[in-house]
Formats: structure tokens, C-alpha cells, sequence
């Protein structure tokens, strides 16, 4: 599951940038606080 996971986010990151090479973080991203996951609760980006 944890592993899969990773590798599809990497997999749709890569996709992303390749098609908005210009994307850039506003500000850094904001880590939800789990005990056992790490969870992205928001990720603020431009299109520059």
C-alpha cells in the first residue's frame, strides 16, 4: 500500500511538471500531523 502509493504520486508529480514546467510552491507545504502516515493538507502552488 505505502509503497504503491509513493510510486503513484511520483508517477502524477512527474506527469504535472512535464505539462506546467512553470509550476512553483508559494509556500511550502503543509504536513497533516498523523501518527502513522504523512498526509499533505495543503500544497499552495503557481503557475508562473
Amino acid at each position: 500500500g505505502n509503497a504503491l502509493a509513493r510510486i503513484e504520486a511520483q508517477i502524477a508529480f512527474q506527469g504535472l511538471f512535464q505539462r506546467f514546467p512553470k509550476l512553483s510552491l508559494t509556500r511550502p507545504a503543509t504536513i497533516a500531523p498523523r501518527l502513522r502516515f504523512r498526509e499533505v493538507s495543503a500544497l499552495h502552488i503557481s503557475k508562473n
